[in-house]
């Protein structure tokens, strides 16, 4: 980074006989994607100090200052910093130890939209303070002292989605049709490999890009919502790009490396932290033409923009290794920061694999702060807000924290499940139902169809039928599951998505499926607040979100006549205990088997509930 940043004066650097760091050297838990965390630095060690200053300096671009987003840890002394007028330097301690966190914003745009709601709010009560002459809130109708008991700490929470449609990545005819003139520039079956993942879904791309950009258009959005928008700028800034000035630099470099595995480790560790283009790649391929197939794997990942990428791998020079390298690059490859939802399976020694990864966090990071700040309800397996679940490294579980720090090796393993759903404003597409058609016409695999279904997702509304006709294009199991955890986001009406019709329709998934599904996706995430009635669920109370699962149930009996959850152990049911109400579910290391039932229902009741356990708009359908 150094090296390729315009203002470097770094003319010339030598950098043979270097190797890797061995595991006992000290660790640089600096991320230049993602630098917000918890930091413990020992400032005796240089390059500690170096990420303190770095830190600085990159606070001192944002809004409010350098040592805005800098909190220092109370319990140990506060370093002295201070900034040097004549060079622009920071000047920090060279000993002791640094405690502190640092949490840059990622989302303006939530952060303005939940300033401009507080004036507009504050407006809103000087007004009825004016025309009342009091500033006690007035309470609904049907909210009684009891619902403002049992609800306190559970407030209303404003809707959020995206802010367009389209806001992710730009999957619409550009890439398709780089896609076939790779595909007919000769008749190579590596080429073909690439083309038919997405050609299947190429006819309708077009109507679903014009559809969603006109009814986004068309539609006033909520007060409070997320701009995806923002997700497309935070990847691209995540890495620096190589100019045309100080790429010869970065040429150098490599020529001046003796061995294959010098170049090859020089080229992984730029794949990490650069952006080249399409030309600059081809040109290190063609210095390197003993290792040209290993460098396009390690660097095409590293080309922004899916058109270079997929006409540098179907350029002549890497025919005879086309279908290597798409394989190798594949995970980057068909990556949609817009619709992150599935199961990853990544070798992070893979520079594709470990750019998926670097992405998923930075995309984590930001729906987690804008999640935060607009009140959503959070979801999350484990009370943190952080859409990855059951995470493993090396087949070892852990729970990722920002301060964890990615490691260039081993197998990363986890599940994502975003909060990003439809507007309530928007509607299922007609074209939607065209994706049947194409589905069954086609003699594609169900890999292809899938990673073309997520490729143009983020185009797609749809209704719940409509979601399930999809889902019957393909074998039960886990393809069926892997088209349900793409598609749940973009369906507009979850309450019947999340009933008989799709999810509990025993012709669609069977039991263990909705058992992988509740894991993968998430309990509050399958929570249907309008229709919980006489569905068992098997909740352990010692996971958070299993735990509000059997908390939003407990609350459903205070105001619904005859309602009781029903404890299952042994064959025998018997009734939770009603202390539950007043003192919450204890989170106790057990295991609950639970129903519920009610004479009565209180539809209103449970659309509040809704707001404060699930994502997504749960409406009563329309008499």
């Amino acid at each position: 980074r150094l090296l390729v940043s315009i203002g470097s004066d770094v003319a010339h650097c030598d950098i043979r006989s270097c190797r890797e760091a061995d595991a006992k050297a000290h660790q640089v838990r600096f991320r230049y994607s993602q630098p917000g965390g918890m930091y413990s630095l020992n400032l005796a060690l240089p390059h500690e100090r170096a990420i303190l200053r770095t830190l600085l300096r990159f606070g001192a671009k944002l809004r409010g200052g350098a040592l805005r987003y800098l909190k220092f840890d109370p319990r140990s002394p506060k370093p002295s910093l201070e900034l040097d007028a004549a060079t622009g330097l920071w000047t920090v301690p060279t000993s002791g130890p640094c405690t502190f966190t640092f949490n840059p914003p990622l989302s303006e745009a939530a952060r303005a939209a939940v300033q401009e709601r507080a004036g507009a709010g504050s407006e809103m009560r000087v007004t009825a303070l004016s025309s009342t002459g009091s500033m006690a809130p007035q309470l609904s109708s049907h909210t009684s002292s009891r619902h403002s008991t049992v609800c306190s700490g559970m407030p209303r929470h404003a809707p959020w989605v995206n802010s367009t449609a389209a806001g992710g990545m730009q999957m619409g005819r550009a890439p398709s049709d780089a896609m076939s003139r790779v595909s007919t520039s000769d008749g190579g079956r590596g080429r073909r490999a690439v083309v038919e993942d997405v050609s299947v879904m190429e006819p309708a791309v077009e109507k679903f890009t014009s559809r969603a950009s006109s009814s986004c258009s068309s539609t006033q959005a909520p007060a409070l919502e997320g701009d995806w928008s923002e997700v497309t700028r935070l990847l691209r800034e995540a890495r620096m790009q190589v100019s045309a000035l100080r790429f010869p630099l970065i040429r150098g470099m490599l020529m001046s490396l003796v061995t294959n595995e010098q170049q090859l480790r020089f080229i992984r560790a730029c794949s990490r932290d650069i952006w080249f283009n399409a030309a600059q790649v081809s040109t290190l391929c063609e210095d390197r033409p003993e290792i040209a197939t290993d460098l396009a794997c390690a660097l095409i990942p590293s080309i922004r923009g899916r058109p270079p990428q997929l006409m540098l791998l179907g350029s002549s020079e890497f025919e005879r290794h086309s279908v290597k390298i798409a394989q190798s690059v594949s995970s980057s490859l068909w990556f949609q920061e817009g619709n992150l939802t599935g199961r990853y399976k990544l070798d992070l020694s893979e520079p594709s694999d470990c750019a998926v990864a670097e992405n998923c966090l930075l995309v984590n990071a930001w729906e987690v702060e804008v999640g935060r700040l607009l009140g959503k309800p959070d979801v999350s397996q484990r009370g943190n807000y952080e859409m990855l679940r059951n995470e493993e490294h090396n087949e070892v579980p852990f729970t990722y924290t920002r301060d964890w720090a990615l490691p260039s090796h081993g197998r990363f393993c986890f599940d994502y499940s975003s909060i990003r759903r439809p507007l309530s404003t928007e509607t299922a597409m007609p074209e939607a139902s065209e994706i049947t058609r194409f589905l069954k016409s086609g003699s594609y695999s169900p890999s292809a169809k899938l990673k073309a279904l997520r490729a143009v997702s983020i185009h797609i509304y749809m209704s719940a039928q409509q979601f399930k006709n999809v889902a019957m294009c393909f074998p039960a199991g886990e393809d069926r599951q892997d088209v349900f955890c793409l598609l749940h986001t973009r369906v507009v009406d979850p309450a019947n998505l999340l009933g008989p019709m799709s999810l509990y329709a025993p012709a669609v998934f069977s039991d263990e499926d909705r058992l992988t599904l509740f894991r993968r996706v998430g309990h509050l995430h399958l929570l249907n607040p309008l229709h919980p009635d006489h569905i068992p669920y098997v909740c352990r109370l010692g996971i958070y979100e299993e735990r509000r699962v059997v908390e939003l149930l407990v609350l459903l009996t205070t105001h619904e006549a005859g309602g009781r959850v029903l404890r299952h152990a042994a064959g025998v049911a018997g009734v939770v205990p009603a202390s539950w109400v007043g003192k919450g579910v204890p989170c106790d290391d057990m295991t609950l088997a639970v129903t519920y039932e009610t004479q009565t229902l209180n539809m209103g009741w449970r659309q509040e509930l809704a707001k404060s356990y699930c994502v997504g708009t749960f409406s009563l359908p329309v008499a």
